[in-house]
């Protein structure tokens, strides 16, 4: 729709009224589904070097590229420096224990440390890897990334005076309106969906991953195979996901739809639940030693954090981890 110019001369209920069109069709949703799915698997299918990490060289700083122009075009449009204090300027009476629990919970999503991502990739570390500084490096870059892509939208968003939106509306309706409105505005529309559409692909290579490995060790499965098996059910149970706001919207279990489902389950379920056994199998059954050996590569790095680490990993990190599953329940 940005590469042939569709939200122009569009308001904001008409580009609502376009996206309520767009997920709730048939084929347009079920085609892009599997065409991630394919783009996917076609990297995933290549290995680690030749695939995963090959793609990771280009499509990251790609990502890294549009993000800067986008946060410079944001930078110096008038009355950006608005966007930058609803963003950065401290309001301590909205911190309340909903906003802590849904910022743990985020971070529990957006770190990979529920879904296997973490330990997937980390066991393709060199081991003379210092594990510290590569956690370190990468939940700092991954906030830096957040912080980029906050200025790079609220600066655009409040630029224009249009109201701050969560959620698929931000991104679908409410930026559509913005960048129409803006000089360049049809190229760094081509460019923020082009950023979104490298981010969810860089997401689903990573998840694919993680059920591609366990295929391959455990079965003895050859990468081809494993990743068309796992492409294949996951094609499977995409289709009801992306029919769930279209001719499945009306089909429910639990009283959600298929989607919602999936979706709650994954984050408010799974995420917690698995997060839970990796850190509990990390502290108490691998216990001390062992854990030590493989942060320090038996001694040769320097670990000097590990008595912290290991204490929050241990007392800690299991008790918010409680939290925030019982909180993502809705039983308090």
């Amino acid at each position: 729709m940005s590469l042939f110019n569709t939200f122009s001369g569009k308001t904001i209920e008409q580009l609502t009224e376009l996206q309520k069109v767009t997920i709730s069709g048939t084929i347009k949703p079920i085609f892009y589904s599997v065409l991630c799915m394919v783009i996917t698997s076609f990297v995933v299918m290549g290995g680690i070097k030749k695939g995963i990490e090959k793609c990771a060289k280009y499509l990251m700083p790609i990502l890294f590229i549009i993000l800067i122009l986008l946060v410079i075009k944001g930078l110096t449009l008038e009355g950006a420096e608005k966007g930058l204090v609803f963003l950065f300027e401290p309001d301590f009476s909205k911190i309340t224990s909903t906003v802590v629990f849904k910022a743990l919970g985020q971070s529990l999503f957006d770190l990979s440390l529920g879904s296997g991502i973490m330990i997937t990739y980390g066991s393709y570390i060199n081991k003379k890897e210092n594990i510290g500084i590569v956690v370190a490096q990468t939940a700092t870059l991954n906030t830096c990334v957040s912080l980029l892509a906050g200025t790079a939208i609220f600066t655009a968003v409040f630029s224009y005076g249009v109201a701050p939106t969560s959620g698929y509306s931000l991104s679908y309706i409410v930026l559509p309106a913005v960048f129409q409105q803006m000089t360049g505005g049809y190229f760094f529309s081509i460019l923020f969906f082009l950023l979104l559409t490298l981010a969810g692909l860089t997401t689903s290579i990573s998840i694919i991953e993680v059920v591609v490995a366990y295929l391959i060790d455990n079965f003895k499965l050859s990468r081809l195979k494993a990743t068309l098996i796992a492409a294949s059910i996951i094609c499977l149970l995409s289709i009801p996901c992306a029919l769930s706001f279209g001719v499945m919207k009306d089909v429910m279990f639990f009283g959600k739809s298929f989607f919602n489902l999936l979706d709650f389950t994954s984050g408010n379920l799974c995420n917690p639940i698995a997060s839970l056994l990796w850190v509990t199998f990390a502290a108490w059954y691998l216990g001390y030693k062992k854990v030590k050996d493989e942060l320090t590569n038996s001694g040769e790095l320097a670990a000097p954090y590990f008595p912290i680490f290991i204490s929050i990993v241990k007392y800690v990190s299991p008790v918010v981890i409680i939290i925030v599953f019982i909180k993502g329940l809705g039983i308090f």
